[in-house]
């Protein structure tokens, strides 16, 4: 049976998958350690984000078309969508951190 470059570069590329998905479900690192840091750091953020967009509004109010009440509605929805996206983002890049470090693409790094 022969296989075609296309068909195992497939193959390649699906068993690469497989690989990196079994290191980051077998992590080293136990992210309960970092999970509150990551929530405090993630909503201390979208917390400024959120103040500071209300404080936009308060400034120059003709620049909306919303009312105030609207606003916060959007601005809260907004902050926690950002809430959200850090806490992932960061969780992620932990994880390929450690797979990197874990697989030797630090070693030699000075």
């Amino acid at each position: 049976m022969k296989i075609t470059k296309r068909q195992l570069k497939r193959i390649i590329r699906e068993e690469k998958a497989k690989l990196q998905k079994k290191q980051i479900n077998e992590s080293i690192t136990d992210m309960r350690h970092y999970e509150e840091m990551i929530e405090g750091a993630a909503f201390d953020i979208s917390e400024r984000f959120m103040l500071d967009m209300g404080n936009l509004y308060e400034e120059e109010p003709e620049r909306f078309n919303q009312s105030p009440q609207e606003w916060n509605r959007e601005t809260m929805a907004a902050s926690s969508e950002l809430d959200r996206r850090i806490s992932l983002s960061i969780a992620e890049v932990v994880r390929e951190i450690e797979t990197k470090l874990n697989s030797g693409e630090y070693a030699g790094v000075k």
